[in-house]
């Protein structure tokens, strides 16, 4: 959940720098796009502004053309004082190209982490969600850590039947798991590590006539250990027999099985 909501931050974070990179060009775009149309002008206004104005005739020109080139030779005249600099416009920080280059490299960053979520998931390399029930082990006195830290060697029926006895009926479901990955191991069926998923158990097991089985157990420990409700005693005397049935099979399994 927290990789979606990433994603969709990621999404709208792209969205927002294109609008804010764009708009200033794609605003000055509009405005030559705009078809320019002629003013109206009011004659009257125009002709009383211009009542009192005399303009120069050619012939008037040529005559005081001499005379000013006269005054400039001789130094007379006023002179035109030096044009202040006008200041360039200030451009902007980000050109459209490089906007552009910005939200390709956002729009592949996004690609590239929905491919990473992908092949984490179908590589098997998704952690389950831990839970709160390890705890439960721990007030109990059955360290699960411990446990799984030296699987095949662990003595779990003894663990098993106290968290029956204790009513702890999600650690009893949990500790049947543990007893199947243990017959598991031992028969050199998978290869039991800590930080492995349960898909990747499952997996291992593809090619015998034990996987589809595995499967269903999996799924069902998965749905009482990672869920939300309490186990309560009837529903786990119902799927206690199966776990009962599968640890069963596996002990019947011939040594070379596996080979």
């Amino acid at each position: 959940m927290r990789q979606q909501w990433c994603s969709i931050s990621i999404s709208i974070l792209a969205v927002l720098l294109a609008i804010v990179l764009f708009k200033p060009r794609l605003s000055a775009q509009t405005y030559l796009e705009r078809e320019v149309a002629p003013a109206e002008i009011d004659r009257e206004r125009w002709e009383s502004a211009k009542e009192g104005i005399s303009y120069p005739t050619p012939e008037s020109r040529q005559q005081r053309e001499p005379d000013e080139q006269s005054q400039s030779q001789k130094g007379g005249g006023e002179r035109e004082g030096p044009q202040p600099e006008l200041s360039p416009a200030p451009e902007p920080w980000v050109n459209g190209d490089t906007a552009a280059l910005l939200l390709r490299v956002f729009f592949w960053i996004i690609i590239a982490i929905v491919i990473a979520v992908l092949l984490r998931y179908l590589l098997g390399l998704k952690r389950p969600p831990k839970n709160t029930r390890i705890e439960q082990g721990l007030s109990s006195g059955i360290d699960l850590e411990a446990i799984e830290e030296d699987l095949p060697e662990a003595q779990l029926e003894d663990f098993l039947q106290q968290a029956v006895n204790n009513k702890q009926f999600s650690l009893a479901v949990r500790l049947y798991y543990l007893v199947l990955l243990q017959g598991l191991t031992n028969k050199k069926l998978v290869s039991w590590q800590k930080d492995k998923t349960n898909n990747q158990y499952v997996q291992e097991l593809g090619g015998t006539p034990l996987q589809q089985d595995f499967r269903n157990v999996t799924l069902l420990f998965e749905q009482v250990w990672y869920g939300d409700q309490a186990l309560d005693e009837a529903a786990f005397e119902q799927m206690a027999p199966q776990f009962q049935a599968f640890a069963q099979r596996i002990q019947n399994l011939k040594p070379d099985y596996a080979q």
